[in-house]
């Protein structure tokens, strides 16, 4: 793969378009500058998948915030090839949430995963930033729309000093836990 004239487009907005419950048409607008930069994608519920739990799947949904939206020309010349036409390649930059398992209530009472029965809010937290796989790019057509997730303001700020590790993730202002807002 070849990327035509060595350039990756920033872009400042992303919007996704989705059903409502009352099956109109929404669209959720994504800024990563602002604090509507939250997204949802679906998990990959297969045993050992991205989000399991020896081996039985506990969520139905990834959660990320977006720190960068992207496109890219690029040109295949490998076998197969068809042409030297570039095609545009789009993508995110995402850093990953971690469904935190010990407020899990549906996890601790044997069920697949948090689920409307336990009447509580599914809590997430950024895992570590060295860790793996808490960053990655995604093509956007995998995410399923925009969500709201609320600071746990009773955890307090993961940075309290307000100096965070990356300019790029932004995580100074990040607090400790979020509640994904599903109510």
């Amino acid at each position: 793969v070849l990327i035509k004239n060595n350039r990756i487009y920033n872009h400042k907005l992303a919007r996704f378009y989705h059903t409502t419950y009352d099956v109109r048409r929404s669209e959720d607008v994504i800024n990563p500058r602002t604090p509507h930069c939250n997204v949802m994608l679906l998990a990959d519920l297969r045993p050992n998948g991205a989000e399991s739990l020896n081996g039985a799947a506990i969520h139905p949904f990834l959660y990320g915030r977006v720190i960068g939206i992207y496109h890219v020309n690029v040109v295949y010349i490998g076998p197969g090839m068809k042409g030297y036409e570039a095609m545009r390649f789009d993508f995110l930059h995402i850093r990953w949430f971690q469904l935190d398992i010990a407020q899990a209530p549906g996890a601790l009472q044997g069920r697949k995963y948090c689920d409307w029965a336990s009447l509580r809010l599914d809590r997430l937290s950024f895992p570590p930033m060295a860790g793996r796989g808490s960053f990655s790019f995604v093509d956007p057509k995998l995410v399923l729309r925009g969500c709201h997730l609320i600071p746990a303001f009773s955890s307090g700020k993961s940075r309290p000093d307000g100096i965070g590790l990356s300019k790029m993730s932004k995580d100074s202002n990040d607090w400790t836990y979020y509640y994904v807002n599903r109510f």
